[in-house]
């Protein structure tokens, strides 16, 4: 079939993974980080010349937030059991108080890096900050080592698979990373008539019909 013929039907098993209970409230500990993706400046020629372009305002940069649920103790899996993401312009403090707010039971426990957009959370949850700096986890446990896990296969996507990812899909690509580490511990044969039923009962495509 033609390129753009698989494009469209990937997408629409994309769109079928979508999240169906956004009602469902995280709790427990959960850990919370951002992967940034897209906008990339190609790097000048001369060492003198060349700023740092992580502080560079492109259109086309976003970053993907994922919140995870880790399992409870005694569960029959350990990590992450329930992922949600977001994706936002910037790691900003506003933003990230709006999803934890909406997403997470209050009174949680959340495990976070030392990024600020974090700094509020503090207010309403059991706050375990980890300085990536310094250390992969603290001494009393703080990590957030389930989403980092997030982002590696997220990265490892991007770069080895799909090359550039759009701004206007980017949310069902960041879904379809989070399906598939929520269902890691599954058999191919689960996962595959789990997805077959989404496809069967999703109804009509939103993003991709009417053309």
């Amino acid at each position: 079939m033609q390129y753009k013929t698989a494009w469209v039907l990937s997408h629409k098993i994309r769109e079928s993974l979508l999240d169906d209970t956004e009602s469902e409230m995280l709790r427990g500990v959960c850990e919370i980080d951002g992967v940034y993706v897209g906008g990339k400046t190609k790097q000048v020629n001369k060492i003198e010349e060349r700023v740092d372009r992580r502080k560079i305002n492109h259109p086309n940069k976003r970053v993907v937030i994922s919140l995870r649920q880790r399992a409870d103790v005694g569960d029959d899996v350990i990590g992450a059991v329930k992922t949600k993401t977001f994706v936002l312009k910037t790691e900003n403090s506003f933003d990230i108080s709006r999803i934890v707010n909406t997403y997470v039971t209050k009174g949680s426990e959340i495990h976070a890096d030392e990024a600020t957009a974090y700094d509020d959370l503090h207010a309403l949850y059991d706050m375990k900050r980890v300085n990536h700096q310094i250390e992969y986890f603290g001494k009393n446990g703080e990590n957030n080592n389930q989403s980092e896990s997030y982002n590696a296969r997220f990265r490892r996507m991007h770069y080895g698979q799909c090359h550039r990812l759009s701004p206007l899909y980017l949310s069902n690509y960041a879904n379809e990373i989070a399906y598939r580490e929520d269902t890691r511990r599954k058999s191919n044969d689960a996962i595959a008539n789990d997805i077959l039923t989404r496809c069967l009962s999703c109804g009509a495509s939103n993003e991709f019909s009417g053309y």
